[in-house]
C-alpha cells in the first residue's frame, strides 16, 4: 500500500501473496484503514511509533472458507460493519469476527451505498439491495432495461437517487416518483464508465476505461472534461476519490493523479495543433479574440469553448488592442483593423506589430504603434477611422512596447536591451530627441532588459528585479524604493495587468498572481491567485491575463486558458493539521531506535545515551502548490539554538546535550499565514555519572585530590630548593676545580715551553761546542806540530767537560710523553716517515706557539716556519679545511 503525506511516497507491505492492494476504506470511527488484495483482507492501524501495522482478518477464516482465487473490488461500511466484495462472494465483518457469503455461481462486480443499505446489479435479479439480516439480495424495483451493468448509485440532498451504468447512460429517480429517467446519455463511442463519485458540491465525476474523467451537474449539464489532451494519461481511470480538501483523485492503470475541483481555476484546453500558441487576447464587441502563432481566432463571450478562425489573418499575431471601437491587429506582417460590423482590412504594411496605445501627444490624439523596426503614428480620418499616418524618421528599433507619459514622450522598451525616450516636434513628423539608458540602474554600464508600464497614469520601468522612475530634474533613472517595499516578492514582475479602478493583476514570475490597489506609491494586495495548481506555465513575454468579468480572469497558458472565478473556492471541511509522524533517535555508537510519539501537549523523556535525533513531520495539506511553507524553531537549555524554513518535513537535532527542548513547527501558505502548529517537548537525562550526588561525589574526590596535589607540590618545592642549593654547591666546587685545572694546564703549558726552549737551547749548546771540537781538530791536522798539543789538548778537556753526558732532545721528549699522553709515541706510530726536525715542530705547534716563536727556537725564518707546516701537512695528509693546529690537539 502507498501512503502520501503531501512531501512523500511511502510504501507498506501487505500480506497477500500477490502483494498488491486492489480496494481501501478508511474507517474515521475506529482509526482503520481496511484494505483487501488477492485472497486477503484486513486492516491498517497505526502504532504508537507512527507506523502503519497491518492485521489480516482473513486468516480468521481459515477451516471456515476456502479461497476462491479472486480480489476485492469494493470495501463498504454501513451501520457499523465492513463489507469486502469479492467477485465470487463477500465478507462482512461486525468488529468481533468476519462472516462470509456466497454468491451461489452469481457474478457480482459492483457494491455501492446508498443512504437505506448497501446496493449491488445481481444478474438475474438486476437493482437489489442486501439485506442486513440475513445477508440475502432484495430486489428492487427498477423500470428501465439496460445492456450493461448499474455501477453506482447516489442520493442527493434534494431526495433524488441516481445510478450510473457502464454504457447506459445515467438515470434519475426524483423524490416521490417511482420511475427512473435518463439523466444523461451513454458515453460516446468506446467508453465505458469504470467508476463515479459525487463530490460535496453535488457534481457527478464519471472515469472511463478509456482515462477520460466528465463533470457534470445533477441537472445532466456538463461542466468540464479531462482528456489525454489535457493532461490525463490516457489510462483506464481504476477509482476516484475526493478527500476533505474538495480535491479529487485518481488511480489509474498508468499511475495517480489529482485533480483540484476546489480551485477557482477552471482548465480551458484548447487543440494546440490547430489553435498554436497564444500571444494576446482581447475582449471586444461580444467576442474574446486570440492572436495565436497560427492567426486570429475569436469564440463568443457565452461559449469559451468554440472557437473560430477570422479571415484572412492566419499569421502570427503579437498584439490586439481595442481603440474607439477598432480593433487593432498587430501581425508578423501587416496591422489590420476590425470594426464593429466584423470588416477586417489591412491598414498598414509595416510588420510585426508589437504594441498599440492611445495617447495625446502635443494636444493630438494619436495611436502609436511599436514594430519590428518603426514607431507608427495613426490618425482619424474624416469617417472618424483610424488609419495610417506616418512612421517616425530615423529611427529603426524592435520595440517590445511602449508607454506615453504626460509630457508626450514615447517610451520604448527594446525587446532584448535597453530603453529609448523619444521626444516629437510638435507636428509629430519629426525626432528631437532620444534618450537612450542602456540600464536601469545607473552604477550598470551593462545593456538590460527592461519593461515599460503606467501605474496611475505614472509611467515606470522593471528590470525584473526592482521598480524604477525617471527624475525628471536630475534626468536620470532611481529605484522606486517606497513601490519595491510595497510590492515585497512582486516586485520582481515583468506583467502588470490593469483591470480598472486602480486595479492591477501582477505575478511575480514564479505562477503566483495577486489582484493589488494602487493608491499613490502604495500598494495594497486584495487577493492572492496561485495557479501552480494549473501545472501549467506563463508564456514567456507573451502571456496575458485578460479580465472578462466581475472577478473573472482568463489566463492565457502553455496549455491554453485558464479561467478564474474569484470566491469559488470550495471552503473545505477539513484543515490539515501539521504533526509528528515519526521520531527517530541515534546514540553516539550509531545504533538508531524509533521512539514513540508523544501525545499532544505531553513531553517525551530521552536518555542520556542519546546524540541526535531525526523528526519527521507530516502535513497532508495536498492544496501544497499553493507555494506554502513550514518553519521550524529550537529552544534548547541554552535557549534559541536555530530557527529556520524546512526544505523537507525533516528536523535533524544532533550534539544533543542535557536539558529541556522545544521544537515548534508552523505550516504557513503563501501569504505567510499561519494554517497549523505542532510543538515537540522533550528532556533529555543527564547521565547518572553526571547526577546531583555524583557531582558531590566528585567535588569531594576533586577537593581531596586539590589538598593532595597541593601538599605534594609543596614537598616537591622545598625539595627542589634543596636540589637547586646543592647544585649550586657543587657547581661552584666544579668551578674551583675547573679554575685551578686551568692554572695548572696553563702552568703545565708554561713549564713545557720551558723545558722545550732549555733542552732547544741545550741542544744548540752542544752543538756549537760540537763544531767548536771539531774545528780545533781541523786547525790541530793542519798546523801538525805547530799546534801545542798541550793547549789543543786543555781545549777539547774543556769542550768535552761543558757537553751534556744525555741527549736532551730525548729527555724532552719523554717528559712531553708523560705530560701530553704519548704525543710523540703516537705520532710515530702513525707517522714513522716524520723526521726530527718535524717532531720538533709537531710540539710546537701542539704547544700553540706562533710562527714567529718557532722561527726562534728552531734557529729559521719565519718563511721556513710556514714551508715546514706546509711539509708537516702533506706528511700528514691533513686536507685544506683540517687545521694542522686542531690536529695536534687531538693526537
Amino acid at each position: 500500500m502507498l501512503e502520501y503525506d503531501a512531501f512523500g511516497w511511502i510504501l507498506h507491505p501487505f500480506a497477500s501473496a500477490a502483494g498488491g492492494v486492489r480496494s481501501l476504506l478508511w474507517d474515521s470511527e475506529t482509526q482503520r484503514l481496511y484494505a483487501g488484495g488477492y485472497e486477503e483482507f484486513g486492516y491498517f492501524h497505526r502504532d504508537d511509533y507512527g507506523s502503519l501495522t497491518y492485521v489480516s482478518l482473513s486468516e480468521t477464516l481459515e477451516g471456515r472458507y476456502e479461497k476462491q482465487n479472486d480480489e476485492p473490488w469494493n470495501i463498504l461500511k454501513f451501520d457499523g460493519k465492513i463489507y469486502f466484495q469479492y467477485f465470487s462472494s463477500f465478507f462482512v465483518y461486525d468488529g468481533r469476527e468476519v462472516v462470509p457469503v456466497a454468491f451461489n455461481g452469481e457474478l457480482v462486480l459492483f457494491f455501492f451505498r446508498l443512504r437505506d443499505g448497501i446496493y449491488t446489479d445481481e444478474r438475474s435479479s438486476r437493482f437489489c439491495r442486501i439485506d442486513p439480516e440475513t445477508n440475502g439480495f432484495v430486489k428492487e424495483p427498477f423500470n428501465v432495461n439496460l445492456s450493461s451493468r448499474i455501477i453506482v448509485g447516489f442520493d442527493l440532498k434534494d431526495g433524488t437517487r441516481l445510478l450510473v451504468t457502464e454504457r447506459d447512460g445515467t438515470f434519475a429517480r426524483r423524490n416521490g416518483a417511482s420511475d427512473y429517467e435518463r439523466l444523461l446519455p451513454p458515453p460516446n463511442g468506446a467508453r465505458k464508465i469504470n467508476r463515479a463519485i459525487l463530490t460535496r458540491r453535488e457534481e457527478l465525476l464519471l472515469g472511463t476505461t478509456t482515462g477520460e474523467l466528465l463533470a457534470f451537474n445533477c441537472k445532466g449539464d456538463k461542466l468540464w472534461e479531462l482528456t489525454d489532451e489535457n493532461g490525463l494519461p490516457g489510462a483506464s481511470i481504476e477509482n476516484i476519490h475526493e478527500d476533505l480538501q474538495g480535491n479529487v483523485w485518481l488511480a489509474m492503470t498508468k499511475g495517480i493523479a489529482v485533480v483540484y475541483t476546489g480551485s477557482a481555476f477552471r482548465s480551458l484546453p484548447i487543440p494546440t495543433e490547430k489553435f498554436g500558441d497564444i500571444g494576446d487576447a482581447v475582449s471586444y464587441n461580444g467576442f474574446y479574440y486570440f492572436g495565436t502563432d497560427r492567426g486570429l481566432f475569436r469564440s463568443r463571450t457565452t461559449d469559451l469553448l468554440s472557437y473560430e478562425p477570422v479571415s484572412p489573418i492566419c499569421d502570427r499575431v503579437w498584439d490586439l488592442c481595442a481603440v474607439d471601437g477598432q480593433l487593432f491587429v498587430g501581425t508578423g506582417q501587416n496591422t489590420y483593423s476590425i470594426s464593429r460590423e466584423g470588416r477586417v482590412q489591412s491598414i498598414s504594411n509595416i510588420s510585426g506589430g508589437m504594441d498599440a496605445q492611445r495617447a495625446r501627444i502635443n494636444d493630438k490624439e494619436v495611436v502609436v504603434q511599436s514594430t519590428y523596426s518603426d514607431i507608427c503614428l495613426y490618425v482619424r480620418n474624416e469617417r472618424n477611422e483610424w488609419v495610417w499616418s506616418h512612421n517616425l524618421p530615423n529611427f529603426w528599433q524592435p520595440i517590445r512596447s511602449i508607454e506615453v507619459d504626460y509630457q508626450g514622450n514615447i517610451w520604448c522598451a527594446h525587446i532584448l536591451r535597453g530603453l529609448f525616450r523619444i521626444t516629437l516636434s510638435n507636428d509629430l513628423r519629426k525626432i528631437i530627441d532620444i534618450c537612450y539608458f542602456p540600464s536601469l540602474d545607473p552604477a550598470r554600464k551593462a545593456e538590460e532588459t527592461i519593461f515599460v508600464h503606467r501605474l496611475n497614469n505614472q509611467v515606470v520601468f522593471s528590470n525584473g528585479k526592482n521598480f524604477y522612475r525617471y527624475d525628471e530634474a536630475d534626468r536620470t533613472m532611481v529605484c522606486y524604493d517606497r513601490l519595491n517595499e510595497s510590492l515585497g516578492d512582486f516586485r520582481s514582475t515583468t506583467r502588470i495587468q490593469a483591470i480598472g479602478n486602480n486595479q492591477y493583476l501582477v505575478d511575480n514570475n514564479r505562477n503566483k498572481v495577486a489582484r493589488i490597489v494602487c493608491e499613490g506609491d502604495e500598494i495594497h494586495f486584495l487577493h492572492y491567485l496561485n495557479i501552480e495548481v494549473l501545472q501549467a506555465y506563463f508564456l514567456d513575454r507573451h502571456q496575458y491575463i485578460l479580465p472578462i468579468g466581475e472577478g473573472r480572469y482568463l489566463f492565457s497558458m502553455d496549455r491554453g486558458f485558464a479561467l478564474y472565478n474569484e470566491g469559488t473556492e470550495l471552503n473545505a471541511v477539513w484543515s490539515p493539521q501539521l504533526h509528528i509522524s515519526s521520531i527517530e533517535a541515534m546514540d553516539s555508537k550509531g545504533g538508531a531506535q524509533l521512539l514513540p510519539i508523544p501525545a499532544v501537549g505531553q513531553s517525551m523523556e530521552i536518555g542520556a545515551q542519546i546524540d541526535a535525533m531525526e523528526i519527521i513531520c507530516s502535513y497532508p495539506d495536498y492544496t501544497a502548490h499553493q507555494g506554502g511553507s513550514i518553519h521550524c524553531r529550537i529552544e534548547g537549555p541554552r535557549g534559541v539554538s536555530n530557527e529556520y524554513t524546512l526544505k523537507s518535513n525533516t528536523v535533524n537535532l544532533s550534539a544533543l546535550s542535557p536539558g529541556s527542548y522545544s521544537i515548534r513547527l508552523q505550516a504557513s501558505d503563501s501569504s505567510g499565514k499561519i494554517r497549523s502548529t505542532c510543538t515537540l517537548q522533550l528532556h533529555k537525562r543527564t547521565h547518572p555519572m553526571l547526577s546531583g550526588w555524583a557531582l558531590g561525589i566528585y567535588l569531594l574526590v576533586m577537593l581531596s585530590g586539590l589538598w593532595l596535589v597541593v601538599r605534594f607540590r609543596e614537598r616537591r618545592l622545598v625539595r627542589r630548593n634543596l636540589e637547586e642549593q646543592e647544585a649550586i654547591r657543587r657547581e661552584q666546587q666544579q668551578q674551583l676545580v675547573r679554575m685551578e685545572n686551568e692554572r695548572l694546564n696553563s702552568e703545565l703549558t708554561s713549564k713545557s715551553k720551558e723545558i722545550a726552549n732549555y733542552a732547544f737551547l741545550q741542544q744548540r749548546h752542544n752543538q756549537v761546542l760540537t763544531s767548536i771540537q771539531e774545528r780545533l781538530r781541523e786547525q790541530r791536522l793542519a798546523l801538525g806540530t805547530q799546534y801545542p798539543k798541550k793547549y789543543y789538548n786543555q781545549l777539547v778537556g774543556l769542550i768535552d767537560e761543558s757537553l751534556s753526558s744525555q741527549d736532551e732532545w730525548k729527555i724532552f721528549e719523554r717528559n712531553f710523553d708523560l705530560i701530553h699522553h704519548h704525543f710523540f709515541r703516537n705520532l710515530k706510530t702513525r707517522y714513522p716517515e716524520l723526521t726530527s726536525n718535524d717532531l720538533h715542530l709537531c710540539a710546537y705547534l701542539r704547544l700553540n706557539l706562533s710562527s714567529k716563536e718557532i722561527a726562534e727556537l728552531m734557529n729559521i725564518t719565519t718563511k721556513g716556519v710556514e714551508i715546514a707546516r706546509y711539509r708537516l701537512r702533506k706528511k700528514l695528509h691533513l686536507t685544506e679545511s683540517q687545521s694542522l693546529i686542531d690536529f695536534m690537539l687531538n693526537v
